[in-house]
């Protein structure tokens, strides 16, 4: 489908709403780059496992789970705990949220458009909307 004024094809692409694991630049963009335009990396959209030390409080992160005992960074220590893997490249923001539900949709539909759960949609309008009646 074109637009009808100047025939262009991309008038009704949508936009996503992107951010960078390295370096936490957010833009929108309707195709899915290959680097990062804040930072310039190709990783912008990999996961990577976050670890914390047990004896320090240190907490770094890598992009590989690596079979070879890792060390803290910091003290060189070999105590060390997996936190957890972290991607949230396409996580829309609760202002993301916020910003649909001000502009009239329900909870569902916009948990259905972002493709996140439902309860992260609740959770970030209950925050906002403390004490009033919610649009499910």
């Amino acid at each position: 489908m074109s637009c009808p004024k100047c025939r262009s094809t991309k008038w009704m692409d949508a936009l996503f709403r992107l951010k960078c694991n390295k370096c936490g630049h957010e833009w929108e963009s309707s195709q899915m780059p290959k680097r990062c335009p804040g930072c310039g990396t190709f990783l912008w959209n990999r996961a990577f496992a976050c670890y914390r030390c047990s004896d320090c409080g240190y907490e770094w992160s890598a992009r590989k789970n690596s079979a070879r005992r890792l060390k803290c960074p910091q003290c060189l220590s070999e105590n060390w705990n997996g936190l957890h893997e972290h991607n949230d490249a396409f996580a829309p923001s609760d202002a993301d949220i916020i910003a649909m539900y001000d502009d009239g949709m329900t909870c569902t539909a916009i948990s259905i458009k972002l493709g996140v759960p439902y309860s992260k949609v609740i959770a970030s309008v209950t925050a906002e909307f403390d004490g009033e009646s919610i649009r499910v």
